[in-house]
């Protein structure tokens, strides 16, 4: 069995799958934050690794399961800073975290006077969702000589249990600023600054360490990021062109069929790269409208005083437009819930368009919590005809993509359409 632990920002879960992939348990938690050394919300790291460990030994010693893999997906833009016992010396600082305007502008003017800093590394530079500026911005610590070992979120947590420091291609390609697309390599900066040798050596997100655990040789993976985790299971499945959907408290419009160079236009756009296991490109938009949709719904189900999931059963009506905002209450609430679909809508379709670039692609595949939207599915289809949209019912996302990539099980062998329950809108 494979038990793979899928650590988002808001929810920590684990996920154990028989020898066909097949759901056989899973548990979800919501562990509190801790604040770093200026008062913002931070992941408590200490909280985190015990809940890993102890999970993990909990599992191993179920009589009724047998565990032989086990793997780490995590969200992105994270990193852990280690000292010389390879333990965390700085907090892990939220991607969230505001900075100051200076902030970006030192950086710009010691490593990107060229103005090409972010075309090379295939991301607009934002401040603390580049893990690069997060590194930049520490170390300029006066105690930063004490970090020994940087590692992204995913590979510490796997380093926990196999004992291997490794920086891992889908982590260091996710809109880091770290990793020059054309050179396929580290960034130049990083050697100037001397902060490449705190860099652990590269090595791709599939296959496994073997370690013994309790008298058992238990092989690990070498974790992998979380949205490149979500898409690895399409990408093993379907051979059309497609665009993949991941929605979340993010929403990430993944294109791993991209041969477009990045541009400047790119980066104005918040068009950005990723990498795949193997080291190709993806060509990515994002989305933080997970939240937004939430807090919007939140206040339309408490003004009409329905409970949520009221609204989750509501069906699609195709000239919502038309409802008439002096009917009775339900005819609002429906022309309300329909309004707010339809700019989410709007949102994606501009991400789509985005992600594309000039590919040639007639499939948009979309999981995660807005695949079980029905307003939304059928008005993505309605104001993308050309397309055909389809939807994943029981995506199990990235932890599906971080057994996947262990190479344990083959693509072919898993019943993918009838796992993900994935229908055609």
């Amino acid at each position: 069995m494979i038990l793979v632990f899928d650590i988002g920002k808001t929810n920590k879960k684990w996920v154990l799958f028989d020898e066909q992939l097949k759901l056989v348990a899973d548990c979800t938690v919501q562990l509190p934050e801790t604040k770093d050394e200026d008062g913002f919300p931070c992941e408590n790291i200490s909280l985190l690794q015990d809940w890993v460990f102890e999970e993990s030994l909990a599992v191993l010693k179920r009589k009724d399961v047998n565990v032989k893999y086990i793997n780490i997906s995590a969200y992105g833009a994270t990193i852990v800073f280690l000292d010389e016992n390879n333990s965390p010396c700085f907090p892990v600082y939220n991607y969230l975290k505001p900075i100051e305007t200076e902030e970006l502008k030192a950086f710009r003017m010691e490593y990107d006077q060229e103005n090409k800093l972010e075309i090379e590394t295939g991301a607009p530079l934002t401040g603390m969702l580049n893990t690069g500026f997060q590194i930049f911005k520490t170390s300029q610590k006066k105690n930063f000589s004490k970090v020994k070992t940087i590692l992204h979120l995913p590979q510490y947590l796997a380093f926990l249990l196999h004992g291997t420091l490794q920086s891992e291609t889908t982590s260091i390609g996710c809109h880091t600023t770290l990793w020059n697309f054309d050179k396929n390599d580290w960034h130049q900066w990083l050697g100037d600054k001397n902060l490449k040798n705190l860099l652990p050596p590269i090595v791709d997100g599939k296959g496994y360490i073997p370690v013994g655990i309790n008298g058992k040789v238990i092989n690990i993976g070498k974790g992998i990021h979380d949205s490149s985790a979500a898409l690895f299971p399409y990408v093993s499945n379907i051979s059309e062109p497609f665009i993949l959907v991941s929605t979340g408290t993010w929403s990430i419009v993944l294109n791993p069929f991209t041969k477009d160079a990045y541009s400047r236009e790119d980066v104005n756009s918040d068009v950005l790269m990723y990498r795949q296991p193997d080291g190709s490109s993806v060509r990515a938009s994002r989305l933080f409208t997970g939240r937004m949709f939430s807090e919007q719904l939140d206040l339309i189900c408490k003004k009409f005083e329905v409970e949520k999931s009221t609204v989750f059963q509501m069906e699609y009506v195709l000239e919502w437009q038309t409802l008439s905002n002096q009917n009775e209450p339900v005819h609002q609430l429906e022309y309300e819930v329909h309004k707010l679909c339809n700019e989410l809508c709007e949102l994606h379709i501009q991400a789509i368009h985005k992600a594309m670039g000039r590919s040639d692609i007639r499939s948009v595949y979309v999981d995660g919590g807005f695949a079980q939207n029905q307003i939304f599915l059928k008005l993505l289809k309605a104001r993308l005809p050309q397309f055909r949209i389809f939807a994943a019912r029981k995506p199990m996302g990235s932890a599906l993509g971080a057994a996947l990539v262990l190479e344990v099980i083959k693509p072919e062998d898993i019943r993918f359409t009838e796992i993900y329950d994935i229908i055609e809108i």
